[in-house]
């Protein structure tokens, strides 16, 4: 059961999504509160902590959860920190993915320097390979996916998918510019009545070249992670089945 403080932090940080969910603007950032990323989550056991982007200017926070050779990059939305990707990452790990969530900086335990957050993302790319990824999927929601759709053209090697909820267009970099040259299978979600966003995912999703690409809507107004609250939605499903086909679980290779 949450706690009473728990409950606030989460009433505030709903604040501030409304506040900002229709301008994209940035919120205001929280300062970083300590050197282990999910601390109020309750981790799982096995997260590995890390810490990295000294190469870009950040001070990043994050875990890894997992050991199979398909890495997710899991990028958090507006206001938030790692606990929002927590119950879906563990999805994707009993699947057999590996998966690191980290906290964008200005964000949880996260100091960003200049670096933007496309930079992060990828940043956070380069150390999921170091674990022993072998190949990248780009997932984030809203400020999120914005951030992995302008991060993909710039990954090497490059993702082998990428996956965008409500993400707005512009947000600490313009998604316009960069979905023309996403050439990998891209996941577009978002609510059916999510407003702005609603018409953003069709946007971007119309200016992406991919050969491999999908478009698909959740109930509603749900936002970013909680459309994917119901395991069982169309939408839900509709990302399983892009995962599976595009990006499989690996396991872990065999020691020799």
């Amino acid at each position: 059961m949450a706690t009473p403080r728990r409950l606030a932090a989460l009433g505030a940080l709903a604040a501030i999504l409304a506040l900002t969910a229709c301008t994209g603007a940035p919120a205001p950032a929280p300062s970083p509160t300590g050197l282990n990323a999910g601390a109020d989550c309750g981790l799982p056991d096995g997260a590995r902590q890390t810490r990295f982007g000294s190469d870009i200017g950040a001070d990043l926070g994050g875990f890894i959860l997992g050991t199979g050779r398909t890495g997710v990059v899991m990028a958090h939305q507006n206001g938030g920190d790692v606990c929002q990707w927590l119950d879906y990452g563990l999805v994707l790990v009993q699947r057999g993915y590996r998966v690191l969530l980290f906290d964008f900086g200005g964000f949880g335990v996260s100091s960003g320097g200049s670096s933007t957050n496309a930079q992060q993302v990828a940043a956070a790319a380069n150390v999921l390979r170091g674990d022993g990824a072998t190949s990248i999927v780009l997932m984030g929601a809203s400020m999120g996916g914005t951030a992995a759709l302008i991060a993909a053209p710039t990954v090497n090697p490059a993702p082998t998918a990428v996956v965008a909820l409500s993400a707005p267009t512009v947000f600490s970099g313009n998604a316009l510019d960069a979905a023309p040259k996403l050439t990998m299978p891209v996941f577009y979600g978002a609510g059916d009545s999510e407003g702005s966003f609603t018409r953003m995912a069709k946007e971007l999703y119309d200016l992406t070249p991919a050969t491999t690409k999908k478009l698909a809507y959740g109930p509603g107004t749900f936002h970013g992670v909680s459309l994917l609250d119901s395991g069982t939605s169309p939408l839900t499903l509709a990302l399983a089945d892009f995962l599976a086909a595009n990006a499989p679980a690996l396991p872990a290779a065999t020691p020799s």
